[in-house]
């Protein structure tokens, strides 16, 4: 019974990490878009200066790695699986719950370089933090086992 739970709470952590993977990717798509096609935008604070808005933002995504790190240890420990060890129910709703908190972490540094790039222009700045943020989502992607491990 306990399998039939984890693997459906999987199909839908699942469904949801590339719903936001695709969601960088549409970040990905606008910044493209705006780079070739509105040649003469210059962002939307052009005289910001570029060190602070770095500083801003790689804070921020630095932050949101720290943070997706603490939170999948803290929110998956085996202490925390206890109070819903028993109830199939409980236990579904409080791993995908979970999961999603730790995607939408995961997808920080993504917003931020998207924001870097619609202040200042920083279009490497944001491919590089893209690319953080899709790492971090697929690395926080739990399995059965692990679940089951953490269960036991």
């Amino acid at each position: 019974m306990r399998i039939e739970a984890l693997q459906s709470a999987r199909v839908v952590v699942l469904s949801i990490a590339v719903c936001l993977m695709v969601a960088v990717f549409v970040y990905w798509g606008l910044v493209e878009l705006t780079k070739n096609v509105y040649i003469y935008f210059k962002g939307y604070v052009p005289g910001a200066d570029v060190g602070v808005v770095r500083a801003v933002f790689y804070t921020l995504a630095g932050l949101g790695v720290f943070a997706t790190v603490f939170f999948k240890k803290r929110f998956f420990s085996k202490e925390r699986f206890v109070a819903h060890k028993n109830n199939d129910d409980e236990l579904q709703h409080y791993l995908i719950g979970r999961s999603i908190y730790v995607f939408l972490i995961a997808e920080i540094p993504a917003t931020s370089g998207f924001f870097m790039y619609f202040i200042s222009l920083l279009h490497w700045d944001f491919y590089l933090l893209a690319v953080i943020s899709l790492v971090l989502i697929y690395l926080n992607i739990p399995t059965v086992r692990y679940w089951e491990e953490r269960l036991s």
